[in-house]
This record gives C-alpha cells, structure tokens and sequence, in this order.
C-alpha cells in the first residue's frame, strides 16, 4: 500500500496542482476548544475558485463543513489597483461560541452571513450596499457592520465613468488599465454602521449608542498568538495564520517545501505539533528527496564595510534542491531553478508546477533571493535611486544575478547537473532578474518569464495617481525620462536591446495590460531570428488570478521546459500545433551561437 500511494504521488501533475486547497483564514471560540477554517481551491473547468468554511474541534479533532463560501475575487488594495491576491475571507465568533459570521459574496452581493455548530449557514443581511466590516456585539445579541455606497449608485457612477471617458491621473493605475480586471475605484473610507438584530428584527442604521458599542468592540484586540517554536521551522516548515487556542496552545496553517497547507495544532510546552485537518492529503506523501544549501552572497565592494550600501544585503542566503524520485547522484539531470522565495508549497504566481518537474525527473531548485534590509530606514526617498544606481552598477540587478550564478555553481559543481540543460522562470523579480542574467552571462537553455523587464516604458507607465501613491510609500520614480544620458541608462538593463546576448528560447506569458513592457523584446527578438512564444492573458494582474489561466500556463511551462531540456513531446490530443511550431524555433535556436543546448536534427 506504502509502495503505491508513493508511485501515485510521484506522478504529480499539473491537475493536481492546480487544484491544491489553500486555508486562508483561522478564528478560535471564546472557549478555545473550536477552529473555523476557510478553504479554496481553483477550478481551472469553471475558471473560478471553490470554497468552504470548516469547523474544527481541537479536543475530538473531528471537522464539520460549516457553509459555502461564496465567490472570490482579486482583493482590492488601499490604493485602488489590484495586483492579484485572492480576497481574503475572515470570521468572528459569537460571544457565547455557539455561531460565527464572515462575509459572503454571491451573485456580485456581500452580505453577512453566519453559521451555527450544527453547519446551518443563514443570511444575516440584505443591505443595498456591500458589507465592509463587522463585529458581535458584547451581549451577542446583534451584529454591527459597515456599507458604503449602494450597489446601483456604484454602477451607475462606473457606467458614467466609462461613457464620458476615464480620467487618466485619476481613474487608473498604469496606462493600459482598461485591460485589467477593474479600473481604480479605492474603498471607500466614509461609510455608514448598521446593526442587526439575531432576534430576526430588520436590520437598520445603528445609533449613537450603537455605534459608540462598534467602536469599543473593534478596539477589543484578539490574544497576541504566541511564536511559534524555531524547532519546528526546520525542513522548510512555514506556519501562518496562527492563533491561540488556549495559553500553551497554537493553531496553525502549516506548509513545507513539499507539503501543501495542512491545519495543525501546537503544544508549546512540548514543542510538538497534531494534523488535525489536511485538505491535501493526497499530496502529502511526495517522494522526493529534499536538500537544504547555504551560500555566500556575492561580494560586491558598494556592500562590503566602507561601501556606499554598506551591509545593505546579507551576507549569505540559501535554497533548497528537490531531487526526483530515485534520484542517481552519478547521472546528469536537467536544473529548473525558480529564484526568488524559497519558502511554501508554491512558488510566488504559482506558474511553475515545481513538483510535476522534479516527477519528470528534472532537479527543482528553489533560490531565496537576498533582499536589502532597512533600505527606506536607511536612505529615504533616495532608496530606490541607490538600488539602480547606473555609477554603482546597479546594485539590486548585480546582486540578485550574482547570486542565481553563484548557486549554479555551487550545485554545478556536485556533479549531477547538466549545465547545458538549466530552465529558469518566475513572476516580477522571477522574470526580470533571470533576463538580465541571460544579458550576462550564458548559462540558460530555456526560460519562462510572466513579467515585463525594466526599460524605457517603465519611466512612463504609472500615472500621476500610481506616482503618488508610490511616492508616499517611500518609493519615488527613481528612472530618469528616456532621452540622452537617461536612454543610456535604461539601455543598460533593457534586453530588448541585448538580443543578440540571448542564449536561450524564450516563453512569455503575460498580463494584457502588462504585455506592452514586452512589445520593443518581441519585436527584436522576431528580428533577429531568434526563437520565442508569447501568449497574452485578457483581465488579469500582476500576479495571476484566474484559474483557467493559472492552470493553462503551468502545463505550458512544463511541455515547454521538458521540450527543451528533455526533447520531450507530450502526445495528449491538442497539442500537435504547439510542437509544430516549437520545432520550427528548435530550428532557429540551431543557428543561435550563444546557444547552450540546440538540439538540432
């Protein structure tokens, strides 16, 4: 029986991965004896997101489904924008531990909603505008919460919006917002308290009294949740959402390199720690070997003592290497590295299926990139200036690359991986950074990337309302305008204009309103003859959100990667045009002189 869960889990693929269930949220009864968890899980059939409120007892550990969770969404930030975090859902407790409420959306509506021990969800409000916020009363017999403005006024303010023209300083984040989920609407900050009685009353505007009760219960702030012991940190271990279920007791999600979210409970007398919910459990025995290695950073003399970044960055970092399943340490594996967090189940964007590489018997290494500390604190405004500095060399590009070459080398030189077989591909950092490693240095066969690179529209893509914002974050445009000595700059780090320093082929899988960063590299790559696919997802974020789209671009990266570092062709029906076409570019790359690996026939 061990032997074939083991054989079912090393053929991880993309489908499960897609469908791994995340537990987004925990709040513990006034008792401390009961846990309520929300689930999600993408659909990638349906392109949305399934989730469901679950009930834990921490005595019996038995788990009770406790409702549906409704529809979810890209969370809206402070700011307006929307950069592709799923919308958090979170729940208070009633006083007396018997219900619990949370917000629920459904048919585009958010009301609140509550359910009781016995699983029955009921409705609380029917507002005519969205439920912001909310919180039980002391007495339990009420619940407060906030609307803004109604439903229809906000459609109809957005309709007037769209017919008389959006305004561009005002109505959007970047230029090309229009094909993004939404345009710039922030939260609104005036809103109105109501309550709602349980003794099934209609629910009505608060008054004075009441809302002076609001105030004093949302100034009530939950049990500090005590730290969780460095003991159980080992082995990649990352705990999140804790909360204390009693004095000496923690409450936890919990993930590992190879194990996806799982809620735990924690002694800390003991230092020891119960499953008692795995919504994963059928991917929580993976075979794979896992390696953990430490690396010095590279030493570059503006962050060596006397430097102008003096200790700036660390001095060391480390990674993790999952090694296939009968891994042979005397035979010669293709590399995927994925450097940016080495930390969780998934890598940040969740566009690489890690663990279905390593089951097609590649080596997974996952690189925390350094990143500086206290760089506002120290520098101010000019922070960013510093980190681009052209005089310094730019720092945050040479030190972030240095680093990916040095744990190249230092896995290189154990022996069992093909250095003519490295894939490399991320999110943000994880896209940018390996582009300007391949202007660098050639040590890539194959590359994914999800994000534009910096270059001359990057001077010219936020508008006043994003320039302000990122201002008052502490982060000012540090880019100089693009014209002379400031075309120099951005030409620099710009690989649209070092195509003829690219070595490897090249799958872009982009954000719509993001795709224009891209525009000047595709143009010059197809000039120069030299091989790329791009595709362009519609309505999406920085961070991808959509399922359908998620799902799409994983099992994309994983035919891609194993056709260029394995000469692997997936035969499932479908797929025959994709090679078709990457046969054509395998034919291109053959007269590549950069190249690592053609391949040629």
């Amino acid at each position: 029986m061990v032997i074939a869960l083991a054989a079912l889990v090393a053929a991880v693929t993309v489908e499960d991965l897609a469908r791994v269930r995340d537990i987004d949220s925990l709040s513990v009864s006034p008792d401390g004896r009961r846990v309520a968890a929300f689930v999600r899980h993408a659909d990638p059939g349906e392109n949305r997101y399934r989730s469901e409120w679950l009930v834990a007892d921490l005595e019996s550990r038995r788990i009770s489904p406790a409702g549906d969770g409704g529809e979810l969404g890209p969370r809206v930030m402070f700011t307006g924008h929307t950069p592709g975090a799923i919308d958090l859902r979170e729940s208070h407790w009633s006083p007396d531990g018997k219900s619990f409420a949370y917000l629920l959306t459904r048919s585009g509506e958010t009301q609140l909603w509550k359910s009781d021990l016995g699983g029955e969800q009921v409705q609380v409000t029917r507002n005519a505008a969205d439920v912001r916020d909310f919180a039980w009363s002391e007495d339990g017999r009420s619940l407060f919460f906030t609307v803004g403005s109604p439903r229809e006024a906000l459609r109809a303010q957005e309709e007037s919006r769209a017919r008389s023209g959006y305004r561009y300083d005002h109505d959007l984040w970047t230029a090309t917002d229009l094909l993004a989920p939404r345009t710039i609407v922030p939260p609104e900050t005036k809103l109105t308290t109501w309550v709602a009685p349980m003794d099934g009353a209609s629910e009505r505007v608060a008054n004075e009294a009441e809302q002076a009760a609001f105030a004093r219960v949302r100034a009530v702030k939950p049990p500090v949740a005590k730290p969780v012991p460095e003991s159980l940190r080992a082995d990649g271990n990352d705990f999140a959402h804790c909360v204390a279920g009693g004095e000496e007791r923690l409450v936890c999600v919990r993930q590992s390199i190879l194990r996806p979210p799982h809620l735990v409970v924690i002694d800390l007398r003991t230092s020891t720690l119960d499953v008692i919910a795995d919504p994963n459990e059928r991917l929580a025995g993976m075979p794979f070997k896992l390696e953990r290695f430490e690396l010095d950073v590279p030493k570059l003399e503006w962050n060596e003592p006397g430097g102008t970044l003096e200790g700036l960055y660390p001095k060391r970092t480390y990674g993790w290497l999952i090694l296939p399943a009968g891994f042979d340490p005397s035979r010669k594996y293709p590399l995927f590295v994925d450097a940016y967090m080495a930390t969780g189940f998934r890598p940040l964007g969740n566009e690489h299926p890690l663990h279905a590489y390593a089951a097609s018997d590649m080596v997974v290494m996952r690189l925390q990139l350094p990143f500086p500390s206290d760089a506002f604190k120290r520098f101010g405004s000019r922070s960013q200036a510093l980190l681009y500095s052209e005089e310094l060399g730019f720092p945050h590009f040479s030190m972030l690359m240095g680093t990916i070459v040095a744990a190249l080398d230092a896995v290189s030189a154990r022996g069992f991986i093909d250095a003519t077989r490295v894939g490399i591909g991320g999110v943000s950092h994880g896209s940018f950074i390996p582009m300007h490693l391949m202007q660098k240095h050639d040590r890539i066969a194959a590359i994914s990337i999800s994000s534009p690179g910096f270059g001359p529209h990057s001077y010219y893509s936020g508008t006043k309302h994003a320039r302000d914002w990122v201002a008052k974050m502490g982060y000012p445009n540090w880019g100089p305008k693009p014209d002379g000595a400031g075309r120099e700059f951005w030409r620099k780090i710009d690989l649209a204009d070092h195509v003829d320093q690219v070595e490897a082929p090249m799958l872009m899988q982009l954000a719509a309103h993001e795709a224009y960063g891209n525009q000047p590299l595709i143009r010059h790559l197809a000039d120069a003859g030299l091989p790329y696919d791009a595709y362009i997802f519609p309505r999406e974020t920085h961070i991808k959100w959509q399922p359908a789209h998620i799902h799409a671009i994983q099992q994309r990266n994983l035919d891609w990667f194993r056709f260029w570092l394995q000469d692997h062709e997936d035969a499932s029906a479908g797929k025959a045009g994709q090679y078709a076409r990457w046969r054509e570019l395998r034919q291109m790359h053959c007269g590549n002189p950069r190249a690592l690996r053609k391949a040629c026939p």
